[in-house]
């Protein structure tokens, strides 16, 4: 009886050329990418595991929604949850009252606005405050800068640049004198100087719009 073996297939026969083909193209990469030595491969391995690092830093901030962990975000959240959820009663009682909590704050924030907008425009305007813009801003290189003339019809000086309040109180004091003493009217106006309104640091002006900006960068 005549056993027959399996067939086994050959190997594959390997061609010299294309494996020293394929070593030349390696070489070349190496070549190309600047990896010949030992000291440039672990720079290239450094820079390869810093871009991993930085493409899942990338995917983790898109990943990552920041929430305010005070009223704003509770209102944005609590919905979310009792939804997820199946509005269970204790769930549903949270989100309602960040919902209520959200319409008071901005109930009170539009107050606010109103009482400041009514402030500048009615109170002020019956009371005769003007716009300060620019008034006195050179009050130092006065009479030679330009608008150096105040609202009271004299030359700015820096020892006579009061606030609104201020100049307001000084010019009803000397009203109030001429009214008393009419016959001295000149004298009056000679001797009393209630000063002049106007900007009393325009160094300050700016640093305060610095840092109001400055505290609005976290709402941006």
């Amino acid at each position: 009886m005549a056993f027959q073996l399996p067939c086994v297939p050959a190997a594959p026969r390997i061609d010299e050329r294309e494996l020293f083909s394929s070593g030349a193209q390696s070489e070349r990469e190496h070549e190309q990418f600047g990896v010949q030595d030992e000291r440039t491969m672990k720079e290239f391995r450094a820079k390869i595991a810093a871009a991993k690092m930085t493409g899942l830093v990338k995917i983790k901030e898109k990943r990552v929604v920041p929430i305010d962990r005070g009223l704003y975000g509770a209102a944005l959240v609590m919905p979310q949850l009792a939804r997820s959820a199946g509005y269970p009663r204790g769930l549903t009682i949270l989100m309602i009252r960040s919902y209520f909590f959200l319409l008071v704050n901005y109930c009170a924030q539009a107050m606010i606005l109103y009482f400041i907008a009514k402030e500048g425009i009615i109170w002020d305007a019956f009371a005769g405050q003007m716009y300060l813009c620019d008034f006195g801003r050179a009050s130092g290189s006065c009479p030679d800068a330009p608008n150096c003339v105040g609202p009271g019809g004299t030359t700015f000086s820096p020892p006579r640049v009061y606030s609104w309040d201020q100049w307001t109180t000084r010019v009803y004091a000397r009203d109030a004198l001429k009214a008393i003493f009419p016959e001295k009217s000149d004298d009056i106006a000679r001797l009393v100087d209630p000063g002049e309104y106007g900007l009393e640091s325009n160094t300050c002006r700016w640093l305060c719009c610095v840092l109001f900006t400055a505290t609005l960068l976290g709402d941006l």
